[in-house]
């Protein structure tokens, strides 16, 4: 498996580079650093200022933990009352038109009630670190010739040209146009994911940390934190800090997080930062729920062990939840008891030989193909051939129990 993964990794990157090469009229001119699938390069974090960042870093850690766990408390719940009444397999595909349509519509008119246009900066194609920035990258929706939306632009982009937009300040948006897409987006993720509608898990979380990022900026720049000359580098350094808070605030991934971070954003000068948030992320977030992955196990009933045991399990033997009242089969057992056993309702039975001793566990359904073909212990009506009518009925009942050991697993 990790050597599948290792080779597809490596035909990824190089499929990305050659297109990249091919789009930018050389294909030979590949980009092996994997820029194309970045999200930006923040060239001005190496003047970081480390002793402001690191108050900052708990912070954003401690709004991260808070906003990921109320996320899985709310998606839990929304989940749960999904299963309760989504009953019929033909409701996903209405669940899944309605979120879309809810999706589009106010994606689509809140741009249009809050329209606040703005001149699109000139020249309109200038360059951002190897990649152009062209004039498509603004959404004119309502504005003028040479005006652009801001929220248009950013509700209208697809999720990497969202991030993008964010962190390279590519758009001008106002500190309530980001608290209404941060709100818009948190509820849509909260209340879609677990459903048909293909919106991930890692990328949303990205788009609302750079959101949080840019408000943190506009309240630290509101009481003075960082002084003008720092607050560009500030801000893109906060957008980082936030992205990592948030997607620890409800994955709970720790080294392999800060990894990611560091790598997507090019950022390695913010190493100690960005593991401070994280932890502080993780640590706020486990005061109040589960991670996400493990919610999601949980919720779909996977039986997985957990290498620890719960605190109110540790007290807990095996005499308190076994049942006394033991439902068997012995190894030659009569039709009555068969019957009066599988109604009961259990899925397996465990048999027990002359001295009451289990010698193993026969499934409901087995036994349900054992008494359809009548495959009893004593028959001995012979037939024309001289074979006895269980041995001729031998073969289908292996054939049958066969059959339904592989729809078992």
């Amino acid at each position: 498996m990790l050597w599948k993964v290792f080779s597809c990794s490596c035909v990824a990157v190089f499929t990305t580079a050659l297109w990249g090469g091919i789009n930018h009229g050389d294909f030979t001119n590949m980009d092996w650093a994997g820029a194309n699938v970045k999200f930006g390069h923040l060239a001005d974090t190496k003047n970081a200022n480390a002793v402001k960042l690191l108050p900052v870093s708990i912070l954003l850690g401690v709004m991260g933990g808070l906003l990921g766990a109320f996320f899985i408390s709310m998606n839990s719940k929304v989940n749960k009352k999904r299963k309760m009444y989504l009953t019929k397999s033909w409701y996903k595909p209405l669940e899944t038109c309605f979120f879309s349509f809810m999706t589009a519509t106010c994606f689509f008119l809140l741009p249009w009630f809050l329209s606040d246009c703005k001149m699109v900066a000139a020249p309109t194609e200038r360059e951002n670190e190897g990649s152009m920035v062209s004039e498509e990258t603004y959404r004119q929706a309502w504005c003028a010739e040479g005006y652009y939306n801001p929220l248009a632009t950013l509700f209208w982009s697809s999720e990497g040209e969202i991030i993008t937009n964010i962190i390279g300040g590519h758009i001008k948006v106002t500190q309530w146009g980001y608290v209404l897409f941060f709100l818009v987006w948190y509820f849509f993720f909260t209340t879609s994911f677990g459903t048909n509608v293909p919106s991930g898990l890692f990328l949303p979380g990205m788009i609302l940390g750079c959101c949080l990022g840019e408000l943190t900026t506009y309240g630290l720049d509101t009481i003075g934190y960082f002084s003008e000359g720092e607050m560009d580098v500030a801000m893109k350094n906060l957008v980082v800090l936030a992205n990592a808070s948030m997607l620890a605030g409800y994955t709970r991934m720790t080294y392999s997080l800060a990894v990611i971070i560091m790598e997507t954003g090019q950022v390695i000068n913010l190493f100690v930062p960005v593991f401070f948030t994280i932890m502080v992320a993780n640590l706020t977030g486990a005061q109040f729920t589960r991670g996400a992955y493990d919610r999601s196990i949980r919720t779909k009933q996977f039986p997985i062990l957990q290498d620890w045991i719960p605190a109110p399990c540790k007290d807990v033997i095996a005499q308190q939840l076994m049942n006394r009242n033991l439902v068997s089969f012995r190894a030659v057992e009569t039709l009555y008891n068969i019957k009066k056993g599988c109604l009961e309702g259990h899925h397996a039975f465990p048999v027990l030989n002359e001295k009451g001793n289990i010698i193993g566990m026969i499934p409901r359904n087995f036994v349900v193909v054992l008494l359809r073909y009548r495959a009893f212990y004593v028959n001995e009506l012979e037939m024309d051939d001289g074979t006895s009518e269980a041995q001729s009925r031998a073969p289908h009942v292996r054939q049958a129990l066969k059959e339904e050991q592989e729809a078992l697993r």
